[in-house]
């Protein structure tokens, strides 16, 4: 009965009655117990999934179409199926508000981007962040109370066991939805980043995210250099972790000056698609009204990557305008810095003027936005 993740208060009520009807004469009151005490050491385990559906067995093709089988019901329309999703993004696009926009439209069944959401509780384990960050994003947000969206912190991911974690939630009535793992590389099992581990490692939360009738969502890392025509190939590790994945997510600036991002989709049971988004006041997305950014100065751009890669800078505008072979001179290119220093700020780069010296002004030019994975 506990292998079968029956209550204890029913256990026990059955063990009273057994004892009555079968032992002559009755154990005493206690001796029962003792039994019931010793039950509740062994783990607890959960048969009777939600939405579990026969994984194996032998089929004709004919047996196989005139069989009438309900089709697993997608999380989200197009985007999430049960078993494992990969989020992938860069730092500084605002993911962790993504997967909270996530987070709350299936707790509440509300569309996401268009698109329809099968309701239920949502697990979400922070393995980046803690609570006091998690409340201001959420009031920020918009969200609204709920006893569905449950958030639970963790200072390491290390010996993490998500089965075990799932059961234990299970037990408290929570029929879960989706989990959210942020991020997917606190709880590795394995240092080896080839085809055959890291494809075994996601192929069991596959098999949990079937068992469970859930989707499982681990957000993981992108490379620094994305290329827009094939951008999940940028997600970090081999093509182990792309290839048992049921649906794949990245999300992404086309350049660093970006006001949009793209969100791109793919999955074994979904069509392709991207959207693009554009980030609200409240930090949350919702879809661009118009698909790409206006034009934006190739100087400045050419600026902005040269930073974004090397990091620093430290010399005058000329000097700048030279190593770029930018098209305008030192006092063009300080003009368009002050003029878009907001745009700098976004890309993450800060702009200062150097005291002035007997030689020509300089500037100092820093990208802040790498965290390291």
């Amino acid at each position: 009965m506990q292998s079968k993740g029956m209550e204890d208060d029913s256990i026990y009520a059955a063990l009273a009655v057994e004892n009555q009807k079968k032992c002559k004469p009755p154990l005493e009151e206690d001796e029962v117990n003792n039994i019931f005490q010793s039950v509740l050491r062994y783990q607890k385990q959960i048969i009777a999934m939600p939405d579990k559906q026969p994984l194996n067995g032998r089929f004709t093709v004919k047996q196989l179409m005139d069989e009438k089988l309900e089709n697993i019901p997608s999380i989200v329309e197009d985007m999430l199926t049960p078993g494992v999703a990969l989020l992938g993004a860069p730092q500084k696009t605002g993911k962790t508000f993504f997967c909270l926009q996530l987070a709350d439209a299936i707790t509440n069944g509300k569309d996401f981007f268009g698109r329809k959401v099968k309701q239920g509780p949502v697990l979400y384990l922070a393995f980046e962040d803690h609570k006091y960050s998690f409340s201001h994003r959420l009031k920020r947000m918009g969200v609204e109370p709920n006893e569905n969206l449950i958030i639970r912190f963790f200072a390491s991911g290390e010996n993490f066991d998500l089965k075990a974690c799932i059961e234990e939630e299970f037990r408290k009535k929570m029929n879960f939805k989706a989990i959210i793992i942020d991020t997917f590389a606190k709880i590795r099992k394995s240092g080896d980043r080839n085809y055959e581990s890291e494809y075994k490692e996601i192929a069991e939360y596959h098999k949990l995210g079937l068992l469970y009738g859930l989707s499982i969502v681990l957000v993981t890392h992108l490379r620094k250099e994305i290329n827009p025509a094939l951008p999940f190939d940028s997600i970090y590790g081999s093509r182990g972790l792309t290839a048992g994945a049921d649906c794949i997510l990245v999300m992404y600036k086309r350049n660093h000056i970006s006001k949009t991002r793209q969100l791109t989709i793919q999955g074994k049971d979904i069509p392709d698609d991207e959207i693009t988004l554009v980030q609200t006041d409240k930090c949350t997305f919702e879809i661009a009204e118009s698909e790409y950014d206006e034009a934006l100065d190739e100087n400045l751009s050419k600026v902005i990557n040269f930073i974004v890669d090397k990091k620093s800078y430290e010399g005058s505008h000329d000097q700048l305008c030279s190593e770029l072979k930018l098209n305008i001179r030192g006092k063009g290119l300080s003009m368009l810095m002050r003029k878009n220093i907001e745009i700098l700020k976004d890309s993450n780069i800060t702009y200062e003027i150097l005291p002035r010296t007997n030689k020509a002004r300089k500037m100092k030019l820093q990208y802040l936005g790498d965290d390291p994975i």
